[in-house]
């Protein structure tokens, strides 16, 4: 009787419950999810929105302070007792780390630095560019971005809000294999990027917006030919001109051997309505991809 009378969520395990305290959380995430051209936004909700549920009871309290796993997703503002204790309590675990505008990147950069070899996912805010006497941002974040990081899978730039055209400046990134060796999946507003094998082969998602290409444009053939060894390429965003900022431009576009991205579900291109015409009839797709052309 007196199991009975014990509350069924006070019988399941620890590790089942703290499970719902993540589900709790993510599915606040995605009720203040908002729709927009750029895939990526900066969510609303702090990334430990399950942390009301420690209120619940002692129990619950102590399960929160002891499971890493409900620590490893980080948003970054002013706050750095709060990442402080946040990077201690994920102990070990892969960490998903999101900065906001308007944090002081020289206080909490130096604090995520030693913790670089375990971020799994980095999202970064709009860089500012030494224009217009706005703040310089990026050179705070080197020292992280310079640090091998073997597990990264993502990393994201966050988009301007009043469009990359607006603001001045090109970032660059080291892309190397060496630095990010898991990484597959790049993001990027105005960065100047490597367009060779060892930085975009092993890709599952390739996302540039008025970004341009890092060293001398390339022969159309051989840049279709460094795309075509992106086999495992899911989503390619190649938008506002970056093709004909990447290529050697031709007296006349001639038609080349098509190449084949078997697993190719989005493409959306952005740029001169020729190379627009000679870039989509010199791919192969699935029939299932979809395809944007955009002005």
């Amino acid at each position: 009787m007196e199991h009975a009378s014990v509350p069924h969520i006070e019988r399941l395990p620890p590790e089942l419950l703290a499970e719902i305290f993540a589900l709790y959380g993510a599915a606040q995430h995605a009720r203040e999810a908002v729709c927009s051209p750029w895939p990526v936004e900066l969510p609303s909700e702090h990334a430990c929105c399950w942390v009301p549920l420690m209120l619940v009871c002692r129990f619950w309290r102590n399960l929160g302070l002891a499971t890493p796993i409900l620590w490893q997703e980080i948003h970054i503002r002013k706050n750095t007792q709060w990442l402080q204790l946040a990077l201690t309590r994920s102990r070990d675990t892969p960490l998903t780390l999101v900065f906001y505008p308007g944090h002081a990147p020289h206080t909490t950069v130096p604090l995520i630095r030693p913790h670089a070899p375990r971020i799994r996912k980095l999202v970064l805010p709009p860089f500012t560019f030494p224009t217009h006497g706005k703040k310089i941002d990026l050179p705070f974040f080197l020292p992280l971005l310079r640090t091998p990081s073997a597990l990264l899978d993502e990393l994201v730039i966050v988009a301007e809000t009043l469009g990359p055209h607006k603001l001045a400046g090109h970032t660059v990134l080291p892309l190397s294999r060496r630095h990010y060796p898991a990484l597959r999946t790049l993001r990027l507003p105005r960065a100047a990027i490597p367009w060779t094998p060892s930085v975009i082969s092993r890709l599952k998602c390739l996302d540039l917006r008025a970004c341009i290409m890092h060293g001398p444009p390339l022969p159309h053939d051989q840049f279709l030919a460094t795309l075509g060894m992106c086999l495992n390429l899911v989503e390619l965003r190649l938008l506002d001109g970056f093709i004909s900022s990447a290529t050697v431009a031709p007296a006349s576009l001639v038609s080349t051997t098509p190449i084949t991205l078997p697993r190719l579900r989005v493409l959306a291109i952005g740029d001169d309505p020729a190379i627009v015409s000679w870039f989509t009839t010199s791919l192969r797709l699935p029939e299932f991809t979809s395809i944007n052309i955009v002005d």
